[in-house]
């Protein structure tokens, strides 16, 4: 029986350590599973985190992008307004470089009408004198 006991023992030994075997495949599926399902889960948190972060810079780089776009119209319209003030401008200009022109010609005229004017009056003057002169000689 003494056999027969051992043969029991043996297979009891031999069915624990199967079991044993077993339960710690089992852990170590079940670490398996949850190391995956962690990894998992942190992938979906970072991965949400980024595509979150991700979202919100492309909603402030469309803000951006607007915004440059309203500056860059707002620049478009001044850059017209000014160009039709330098035509203005440069339309004025114009109209006075003709007027003084005009007044420069009316100068010259005046120059010579008064250069005329002192000649005539130095003669005017030196005739004075001669007529002073024959009437002192005459004494008329």
């Amino acid at each position: 029986m003494h056999t027969a006991g051992a043969l029991v023992e043996n297979t009891i030994s031999g069915v624990q350590a199967t079991l044993y075997k077993y339960q710690s495949q089992i852990h170590e599926l079940q670490v398996r599973v949850i190391t995956m399902s962690l990894v998992r889960s942190l992938f979906g948190v970072y991965a949400r985190t980024f595509f979150f972060c991700l979202q919100m810079k492309m909603s402030s780089f469309s803000e951006q992008l607007l915004m440059a776009d309203k500056q860059n119209e707002n620049q478009i319209d001044t850059q017209r307004k000014l160009t039709d003030k330098v035509g203005e401008q440069n339309d004025e200009l114009d109209s006075l470089r003709a007027e003084l022109n005009l007044l420069g010609q009316e100068k010259e005229s005046l120059v010579k009408a008064l250069d005329s004017s002192r000649a005539e009056r130095g003669a005017i003057d030196k005739s004075r004198s001669e007529i002073s002169a024959l009437v002192s000689i005459y004494g008329c």
